[in-house]
């Protein structure tokens, strides 16, 4: 198998060979060729391997073109998205905001916190401010668990903004990346539903990986940090998280 971008051929030779791998088969890459190390596979394997190039092509070619990175920046801009975030991310300097009407009215309205129990509200917060006095301990299974225990819902992409807030190695589950993603964002079950939300949580993860790793990425960043100079700080995956948000957005009626 040969790709013409150094890029997309390597990438598309390591996911394909992690899937057939897993069947056994033994692989090595050779001046940018797939090169199978044992007899031929059968027919019926070399279908399976056939769907996964094919779904390593599709993944890796996933990514935004200019004009839609550039319209999803627009839209981070004219929401105050950016501003709005760094402005909660402050909550590590100033833990007294946990419990400052203002601050929590702007957090519930930027992550849609809306119209939850006060006993939701209570948990929540307070795991916050749990989190971001020890961001090194807070764990996503933890949070999950926390609030389940306090209020007796499941709420992964609530504790994955709590995560974020308190650290920004930590990328946001959104309904929009999700989707962007094709990664299930539903209610979660009732039986082994801590694993699956971790499941949902680290598919979104990788999938904003390898967006990173794609040739377009690049000038994405550069857009982003010209748009926004005070968010520069902020690691490629908030930003990547934050532009395709915008983007599927965008796309809603």
């Amino acid at each position: 198998m040969r790709r013409d971008e150094s890029y997309k051929g390597h990438a598309i030779i390591a996911e394909t060979s992690a899937i057939a791998n897993r069947y056994g088969w033994s692989y090595q890459i050779d001046g940018g060729v797939m090169r199978e190390s044992r007899d031929r596979p059968l027919r019926s394997e070399r279908v399976v391997l056939g769907k996964a190039v094919a779904e390593a092509k599709a993944e890796i070619d996933r990514t935004l073109t200019e004009e839609e990175a550039r319209a999803a920046v627009e839209e981070l801009r004219n929401r105050g998205a950016v501003d709005t975030l760094l402005y909660l991310n402050t909550i590590r300097e100033n833990r007294d905001l946990a419990n400052e009407p203002e601050y929590r009215t702007r957090f519930n309205g930027y992550y849609g916190l809306r119209q939850r129990s006060q006993e939701f509200y209570h948990a929540f917060y307070a795991a916050l401010l749990d989190a971001v006095n020890a961001p090194e301990r807070a764990t996503l299974a933890g949070l999950l668990q926390e609030i389940f225990n306090a209020c007796r819902e499941r709420h992964l992409v609530f504790c994955s903004k709590l995560l974020a807030t308190s650290r920004d190695d930590a990328v946001v589950f959104d309904g929009n990346v999700a989707e962007y993603f094709g990664v299930t964002a539903g209610p979660l079950p009732p039986v082994n539903w801590v694993n699956v939300a971790i499941q949902r949580y680290n598919d979104v993860d990788t999938h904003i990986a390898r967006f990173l790793t794609a040739p377009e990425w690049p000038r994405m960043r550069a857009m982003f940090d010209a748009t926004f100079p005070q968010a520069r700080h902020l690691p490629d995956i908030r930003k990547a998280d934050l532009i395709i948000w915008a983007h599927v957005g965008l796309q809603r009626p």
